[in-house]
C-alpha cells in the first residue's frame, strides 16, 4: 500500500497484536525508507499508555511524544513538534480523539506522513465531531486498525472505506447500489411492522453469493484480516459459556412491578415506534433489577446494609461469591459503576486484593491499575467496565473474564473477552456470560446473536439500531408478552442447575470437589434458615435455584 500511496484497514483478530505490526510498518519506514515522520497515533484515552510501553519495547530508538492534558502541556508538546532541531526531531505523536477536535487548529495543519486510527470502529458514525475531524488530517498513508470492521451494518464498513479512501468511497448512496442493498424497512414499512420484516427478511442463496463476491472484490485491495485460528495456531482456546442464573425473591419483585409498568405503557394504543422510545427507561429499569436491587436504593442506603444481604439479594453476585474463591486470576466487566460498587463489596467481604477501572478513573490510575494486576499474583480479580476497559488493554495475565451483564453491541462484548484471549496467553480461557431467565436477557441475546451473523455473513445493512437506550420493537413486545402470560419472572427459560454450573466452571476434578463443598455447606445454611423461594415454573423443586437464604427488602408491599 505504501509503494502505491494508498492506504488501508489493518482488521486482524483482537489480540493479534495490530499495534505492534504497526510500529514495525513505521520502524520500515525509518530504516528502509529513511522516513522519520512525524506520525501520528489516533486513539482512546485507555490504550494509550499501551501504545506507549509497545513502542518503548519494540522501537527504542523513536522520539515520541503524548499530545493531550491542559493547555500547558499542549503548548510545549507544540513547540518540541514544531522544533528545527534535527536531533529532537519527533518520530510519533500519540493523542485521542477529543484532542483532534479539540486542538484541531494545530494537528489539522501539520503535514503528518502516516496517520494511525486505533480503534478505528470509532469512526463509524460519519457525523461526529471527532470523526470528521479525523477524517480531515492532512497525511500521505492513513491505516486504521480495527479488530470488528462491522458492528451493526455494512454502512459502518462503507464509513470506515471512505476513511482510508475517500476518492473511491466517497458516495454512501452509490455503496448502497453497487451491493443493491434493500433500504432500510423503516422506509419501506410502518414503524411496528419494521423489525418484524427485519427478522423475516433473508436474501436468496445466489444473492448472498453475489453480494459476497463483490464485497470480497471491494475489500481486496484495503483490508487485511486473519483470524486466530489462522496465526496462532498454539494459541490455547477460549470456551464461552452461559450461565442462568436465578432471579432472588427481591429481584423477583421489581422485575415484575417493572413488567407491569410495561404493560401499561405498551398498551395496543400505544404500540408505535414512539412506545418504544417511551419504555427506553422502563428497559433500564429491568436491566437494573436482573443485575441487583441495590439499583433502586441511593448509595448511602446500600452502602449500610450487611454485605451478606448485598450477596444474596442477587443471584449474579451470589454466583460470584462462589467462583471468586478459587483463585484464578478474573476480569469481571459490567455496564455500570454502581454494579461495580458492588462488587467490590463483595471481593473486600473475601478479604480478596483486586484492581478497578472505569469512565471516572484517571489515566495514571488506569496504567497502575493494570501493572499492578499484570505483575502481583496477590491481585486475583479487575473490575471494568465495558466501555472503559474493553478495548485496546493486554489482560493476558487473567484467564477468566465475567460479563456481569450484557452491552447491546454484542462487538463490545467480544472485545472484552479477547482483553486475556490474545498473544501471550499461555492458559485456556474461560469467558462466562451471566443471565438471567427472563425475556430481557433473553432478547438482549437473541438480539447479540443475530448481530454476529449478520458480520459473520455481510449480507445485510442497516437492520439494526445502535442505541443502547433503546429497546427493540419485538423485545418490547416479547415483554409485554411476558407480563400477560404469568406473574411469575422467568418463565420459559429456566436457571442453570448447581450441577451445570459446577460443570461449566470448574478447570479439574479438584475444582468441581471445592463447588461441591461449598454447595453443601451453603445449602445446609438455607436449610437451616428455612426458604422462602418458590421453584421456577415446571419444576418441581427448586435445583435451579442456587442458595435460598431470605433477605430483607423495603417496601415490598407497594
Amino acid at each position: 500500500l505504501v509503494d502505491h500511496r494508498m492506504s488501508g484497514i489493518l482488521a486482524d483478530d483482537m489480540g493479534l497484536g495490530k499495534t505492534v505490526q504497526s510500529l514495525s510498518l513505521l520502524a520500515f519506514l525509518a530504516d528502509s525508507r529513511d522516513q522519520q515522520g512525524p506520525h501520528l497515533v489516533v486513539a482512546p484515552l485507555s490504550t494509550l499508555q499501551n501504545w506507549v510501553d509497545e513502542i518503548i519495547q519494540w522501537v527504542p530508538s523513536f522520539r515520541y511524544l503524548v499530545y493531550r492534558g491542559s493547555e500547558r502541556n499542549l503548548s510545549a508538546a507544540e513547540k518540541a513538534i514544531m522544533s528545527p532541531d534535527q536531533n529532537t526531531n519527533i518520530n510519533l505523536v500519540l493523542t485521542t480523539y477529543e484532542t483532534v477536535a479539540s486542538r484541531f487548529t494545530f494537528l489539522g495543519h501539520y503535514p503528518w506522513y502516516c496517520v494511525v486510527v486505533d480503534e478505528g470502529h470509532r469512526i463509524k458514525n460519519f457525523q461526529a465531531r471527532s470523526s470528521q475531524a479525523v477524517r480531515r488530517l492532512p497525511c500521505q498513508h492513513r491505516l486504521l486498525l480495527t479488530g470488528t470492521p462491522i458492528q451493526n451494518s455494512l454502512r459502518e464498513l462503507w464509513s470506515l472505506l471512505s476513511f482510508v479512501a475517500p476518492g473511491a468511497f466517497n458516495s454512501l448512496e452509490n455503496f448502497e447500489q453497487w451491493f443493491a442493498l434493500p433500504p432500510p424497512p423503516s422506509v419501506r414499512l410502518g414503524a411496528q411492522e419494521a423489525e418484524e420484516a427485519e427478522m423475516s427478511q433473508l436474501l436468496s442463496e445466489e444473492e448472498e453469493l453475489l453480494i459476497i463476491q463483490r464485497l470480497h472484490k471491494v475489500l481486496r485491495p484495503f483490508l487485511l484480516r486473519r483470524t486466530k485460528e489462522q496465526v496462532l495456531t498454539d494459541l490455547p482456546p477460549k470456551t464461552e459459556a452461559v450461565i442462568w442464573v436465578p432471579l432472588s425473591s427481591w429481584q423477583k419483585v421489581l422485575y415484575r412491578k417493572g413488567l407491569r409498568t410495561i404493560q401499561r405503557v405498551a398498551g395496543p394504543a400505544k404500540s408505535s415506534s414512539g412506545g418504544v422510545s417511551a419504555n427506553a427507561m422502563s428497559g433500564m429499569a429491568l436491566r437494573k433489577a436482573v443485575n441487583h436491587p441495590y439499583h433502586y436504593l441511593s448509595k448511602k442506603a446500600a452502602s449500610g446494609r450487611p454485605v451478606e444481604e448485598l450477596i444474596r439479594a442477587s443471584g449474579k453476585l451470589e454466583f460470584l461469591d462462589r467462583l471468586v474463591k478459587l483463585g484464578h486470576k478474573i476480569l469481571i466487566f459490567a455496564q455500570m459503576r454502581t454494579s461495580l460498587d458492588f462488587l467490590q463489596r463483595l471481593l473486600e467481604h473475601q478479604g480478596l486484593n483486586f484492581s478497578r477501572i472505569d469512565g471516572s478513573t484517571p489515566s495514571t490510575k488506569r496504567a497502575e491499575a493494570i501493572s499492578n494486576f499484570r505483575r502481583d499474583a496477590s491481585i486475583t480479580v479487575m473490575l471494568l467496565t465495558t466501555k472503559a476497559g474493553g478495548l485496546g488493554l493486554n489482560l493476558q495475565a487473567a484467564d477468566t473474564v465475567i460479563l456481569f451483564d450484557s452491552d447491546w453491541n454484542p462487538q463490545s462484548d467480544l472485545q472484552a473477552c479477547d482483553r486475556a484471549h490474545r498473544i501471550g496467553q499461555t492458559r485456556p480461557v474461560l469467558a462466562v456470560r451471566l443471565m438471567t431467565p427472563t425475556a430481557m436477557d433473553r432478547g438482549l441475546l437473541e438480539r447479540s446473536t443475530r448481530k454476529l451473523q449478520m458480520e459473520k455473513k455481510i449480507i445485510r445493512a442497516g437492520h439494526f439500531s445502535d442505541s443502547s437506550a433503546e429497546m427493540s420493537k419485538s423485545l418490547l413486545m416479547q415483554l409485554v408478552k411476558e407480563a400477560r402470560q404469568t406473574s411469575k419472572a422467568g418463565s420459559g427459560q429456566r436457571a442453570s442447575s448447581l450441577a451445570e454450573m459446577n460443570r461449566l466452571m470448574a478447570r479439574s476434578d479438584e475444582e468441581t470437589d471445592t463447588f461441591t463443598q461449598l454447595d453443601r455447606g451453603l445449602l445446609g445454611e438455607a436449610n437451616d434458615a428455612g426458604t422462602t423461594e418458590e421453584p421456577e415454573s415446571g419444576s418441581s423443586s427448586n435445583k435451579s435455584c442456587m442458595y435460598h437464604v431470605p433477605v430483607v427488602y423495603p417496601n415490598r408491599g407497594r
